[in-house]
């Protein structure tokens, strides 16, 4: 859920035996140039050193950013917080009852803290 100032998401993390890396074909410039020495290791794939759920968070936020500055949107400011809040989901309760929260924030926004048109300036 894509909300003014932050988004939701629910990220499923198969379980599965495949112990190889994950890999992602070199990143492109914004020039339209293959750009295969971005990572260090030019002319080869570039291997995630981790496999975790900040990798994931961290080339999300790469790719919207690089997105948003192709488009000429924030040019020169901050796109993103530097951390993120996580939470295990341990349940299909708690899962029907995240889902449902993810649901109802958007109609929740005119009344949120965050939100510049609620502070009634």
């Amino acid at each position: 859920m894509i909300m003014p100032n932050h988004i939701h998401a629910i990220v499923f993390i198969d379980d599965h035996e495949d112990k190889g890396r994950m890999q992602y074909a070199p990143a492109e410039t914004r020039d339209g140039r293959s750009d295969q020495s971005a990572f260090g290791n030019p002319g080869r794939k570039f291997c995630s050193p981790s496999e975790t759920l900040g990798a994931v968070v961290r080339g999300f936020k790469a790719a919207v950013t690089s997105k948003a500055l192709d488009l000429g949107i924030c040019p020169g400011k901050r796109v993103w917080q530097r951390n993120f809040y996580e939470h295990v989901i341990r349940s299909e309760k708690e899962l029907n009852a995240i889902r449902q929260y993810v649901i109802d924030n958007p109609a929740n926004w005119a009344e949120d803290s965050e939100n510049p048109l609620a502070w009634g300036l």
